[in-house]
């Protein structure tokens, strides 16, 4: 194992340092800049141009004794600029010859200049200059932090999920950016999982960000992106980490980052290898799935292809080094390349392999009007899945004021699962294998045609297939076609295929200074082919107690042309906006009797309202009303049954359709960054009076579900979060609340109507100290509290507290206590689970060279009870947990 992984460093390593742009000398740029005081000037832009208006070939700031030092890769003619707030610009010819050392100083002159709507203040480590947050990497770090992802779970302000989703501010982050550079876009868990922690000095929050300049002026935008600026020492043409780690039961870790900085070019390379529990690329739809600007499809549809079978349901409630046993592969390399200032160039690839081990015993209780149904499962089932990506970008600016993009992506996708299950002491094992691929091609053309207007062309085309086979030896529910049923094997075979194609027109106009208005236009094919069959012997088929089959071969295809409106009026502080999208959809549908339904035409317009009003620079509140419509979901169109394994068969409406939904939407927040104080309030309320309800068939050998129309829903959320600094005590307190509350027509329970009623609280708090000295501590916690009710009344209540002690014993030395306490609801009272971990680092070489060594479940778990409700009744489950171990490693950053 070692040898091969040794093996991939050498191969990566090389790849790096074969490429030309590594190759190049440096040339040192060092001065003082101060005032005409004499007084030194902290924080002023030095910045190396080749002409007064060309692109900045280099860049850097001064320290707080106004002293700089600038790297540089280029000679020939340039111009040297130095900015500062209040000061004037100057600027230097210079010439730069190879591998030299050159003394610029700088004298600036004050004038004091006021910013439209632009503050700039600054209070320890986070600074706001406008709509830029930013935090000085190293007055948030305790040591541990391996990954950029467990430093920014440290920022006040920003939430790191378990998918690695990032959230500032509330907001979930478009992108993270490093040193300005844009190649990851939604995919950015590659970086904040992949990139060492130690190389970043500061982190930018970016509000109100837009990633297309044409649009400057006009676009009125809410996203957020994150940039990473490294650190000035690291700003070498070859940067990066690696870290490589053995415990005492034959686990493994080795991760890889390189990156290669060049003025032309930037590449990154990452290799990740562990069966410490631990995902490299986080959720796969933010590489497949980022938004494109100026294509804007259907809404009503769901064009994602979800998986219809999975033997893996389980979800547990501790984190995924407790739970998890895998082996878990990255391979990636990516580049930017900047042949000239109007073309550039974007390759985004991967491959992983993920290996997954679980092991679970289940208690499932299904209320019905009779008697409840309680079944008893013990699974073992092991998982494979292969991961192919990538993703080329291409952007051109044919004149200064407009740009052509073209995006494409491939991706492939092979897994294989295989379970053994016994259940109410009968055996059986079910085998799994799935594929997809997805092809898509996307090409838009911005032009800013003047100051007000510009007009914005695009045009989308997909492809996406699955295919999936699931073998069940034997066929549990076999009484599903009479109690007498011997007996017999069964395969389900689902293929599924989408073609999408996407044209749209869109302008934006400013009519006033306070006054923009957007006019879009459009027209969308889609066509989507669902074939299904459960293949049976003969004897068994032709005793079938389910009238309508196991055959499914629909398919679905609509054209539809739709125009939009959109209106933004911004008065004093605050803004209203609204808007509306009318659609003319026109489907057809076939079914698997090969009918072929006549065309039917759908009209409907989706109107949307709303106010933003920034009370004061700490008071702004949102509101915001929106009239939807969502469609039948593809799988929905199934008119026949479907197999799902695990005793579970699935049907669908058989129809296509549109349900309309009123959604209300309040924000508040109040609060300050620089005061070190934010609160963020949320609350949603959906309404649907049409939807679709499940009509249960539920016994001890199998359960049907059939959807029906004839439902409602209504959905009630509130969200809290806060983020607070307590000078005094110099802590950071994060604080959230969540509540939902949903009443609902979903379940008929073997002829009996049901209503459903859920209720969900969750609040948590984290209190971060922040101290100088050798010692600090996190403390938290969370409380789940979940009520269902249906035919029975279910309450359940988790419990999840933890505290983190840190101690920084020397420059060299770091220690780390970590207790967790779970209580997972169960059906008996004190199911209670205590986690100890030890952790410590020892640094070699400051900033070099440093070894940690882990003691994981020092208290020896063996397993969990988690305990869940769902709107049929309860599932009681039982989880393997990951054994005590030891592990030593060694981190390098270079």
């Amino acid at each position: 194992m070692v040898t091969t992984i040794g093996r991939i460093f050498i191969f990566f390593i090389s790849i790096a340092c074969i490429c030309p742009s590594l190759l190049y000398g440096q040339t040192l740029i060092k001065g003082e800049i101060i005032d005409s005081l004499q007084q030194p000037i902290p924080h002023a832009q030095i910045l190396l141009r080749q002409t007064k208006d060309s692109g900045i070939v280099a860049f850097t700031q001064s320290d707080s004794l106004g002293s700089y030092v600038l790297k540089v890769r280029d000679t020939g003619q340039f111009m040297l600029f130095f900015k500062a707030l209040s000061y004037e610009t100057k600027h230097l010819p210079l010439t730069i010859s190879r591998d030299t050392l050159i003394r610029r100083d700088a004298t600036l002159r004050s004038n004091p200049i006021v910013f439209d709507e632009i503050v700039v203040r600054s209070q320890g480590p986070i600074r706001v200059n406008g709509d830029t947050v930013a935090y000085k990497a190293d007055d948030f770090t305790y040591g541990d932090e391996m990954a950029v992802e467990d430093l920014l779970q440290r920022l006040p302000g920003i939430e790191v999920e378990d998918d690695g989703t990032i959230k500032f501010g509330g907001k979930e982050v478009e992108k993270v950016m490093v040193e300005n550079a844009d190649l990851f876009g939604k995919g950015y868990s590659m970086i904040t999982k992949n990139l060492g922690a130690g190389l970043i000095d500061e982190i930018q929050a970016l509000q109100h960000y837009s990633d297309n300049p044409e649009l400057k002026g006009l676009e009125h935008s809410d996203k957020v992106a994150l940039n990473l600026e490294l650190k000035e020492e690291v700003k070498t043409s070859l940067l990066g980490n690696a870290t490589v780690g053995y415990n005492s039961s034959n686990d493994y870790e080795a991760r890889l980052a390189l990156i290669a900085m060049g003025k032309k070019v930037q590449q990154y390379s990452f290799l990740n290898t562990n069966s410490l529990g631990y995902d490299p690329l986080g959720k796969i739809d933010h590489y497949l799935y980022s938004e494109r600007p100026g294509t804007e499809p259907l809404s009503t549809f769901d064009l994602d292809l979800h998986p219809i079978l999975n033997l893996n349901q389980s979800s547990p409630g501790l984190r995924d080094s407790r739970v998890r046993f895998n082996n878990s592969s990255l391979a990636s390399y990516n580049i930017i390349f900047n042949p000239s200032d109007l073309l550039e160039f974007k390759l985004l690839s991967f491959a992983t392999f993920e290996k997954d081990r679980f092991n679970r015993e289940g208690i499932y209780t299904y209320d019905t009007n009779e008697e409840p149904v309680v079944n008893r499962e013990e699974k073992s089932l092991t998982e494979r899945i292969k991961n192919g990506f990538s993703r080329i970008q291409v952007s051109y600016k044919p004149t200064d004021n407009s740009h052509l993009k073209y995006d494409g992506l491939l991706f492939g996708k092979k897994g294989d699962s295989r379970s053994t299950l016994t259940f109410n002491d009968r055996e059986s094992s079910e085998l799994l294998d799935n594929s997809r691929r997805e092809m898509e091609h996307y090409l838009d053309f911005t032009s800013r045609i003047n100051e007000k207007n510009a007009l914005l062309l695009s045009g989308r085309y997909q492809y996406k297939q699955q295919s999936e086979k699931l073998s069940a030896r034997p066929f549990l529910p076999k009484e599903v076609f009479g109690n007498g049923s011997p007996s017999f094997d069964a395969d389900q075979r689902n293929e599924t295929d989408l073609w999408l194609f996407n044209l749209q027109a869109k302008t934006i106009t400013r009519m006033a200074s306070n006054f923009t208005v957007e006019v879009k236009a459009g027209t969308e094919f889609l066509d989507a082919a669902l074939k299904t069959d459960l293949l049976m012997p003969p004897h068994i088929s032709s005793h079938n107690i389910l009238d309508e089959g196991y055959t499914n071969n629909n398919d679905l295809g609509y054209e539809n042309i739709y125009i939009g409106l959109k209106s933004r009026y911004n008065f004093g502080s605050g803004s209203i906006f609204g808007a509306a999208d009318i659609n003319r959809l026109a489907y057809n549908t076939t079914d698997y009797l090969d009918v072929d339904n006549d065309d039917t035409i759908l009209k409907y317009i989706e109107p949307r309202l709303g106010l933003k009003w920034e009370i004061n620079k700490k008071n702004t509140m949102q509101i915001t009303y929106l009239y939807n419509a969502t469609a039948t979901s593809f799988f929905e169109l199934s008119s026949n049954y479907l197999f799902l394994g695990d005793r579970t068969f699935s049907r669908g409406v058989g129809i296509f359709g549109v349900f309309r939904g009123h959604n209300y939407l309040f924000n508040y927040t109040l609060g300050d960054w620089i005061d070190h104080f934010f609160v963020n309030a949320t609350v949603l309320y959906n309404q649907k009076k049409e939807s679709l309800s499940v009509n249960s068939i539920i016994t001890p050998e199998y359960r049907l579900l059939r959807k029906q129309q004839g439902g409602f829903e209504d959905l009630l959320h509130f969200s809290l979060s806060t983020d607070l600094y307590l000078k005094a005590l110099r802590n950071n307190l994060k604080g959230k609340l969540g509540y939902s509350s949903t009443h609902s027509k979903t379940n008929e329970i073997n002829g009996e109507n049901y209503l459903f009623y859920s209720h969900f609280l969750k609040p948590g708090f984290e209190l971060r100290s922040v101290f100088d000295g050798v010692f600090n501590y996190i403390v938290g916690g969370s409380w789940k509290y979940h009520r269902n009710s249906s035919v029975v009344r279910h309450s359940n209540i988790d419990l999840t507290q933890f505290l983190d002690l840190y101690f920084d014993l020397s420059d060299t030395i770091e220690l780390q206590l970590l207790a967790e306490r779970y209580r997972l609801g169960g059906r008996e009272k004190g199911n209670n689970h205590y986690f100890l971990d030890g952790i410590a680092h020892y640094e070699l070489s400051k900033n070099k060279w440093k070894i940690k060594f882990e003691m994981r479940n020092l208290l020896n778990n063996h397993q969990f009870e988690q305990y869940e409700l769902t709107d049929v009744g309860t599932e009681s489950t039982f989880h393997k947990i990951v054994s005590r171990y030891f592990l030593a490693g060694v981190h390098y950053r270079f």
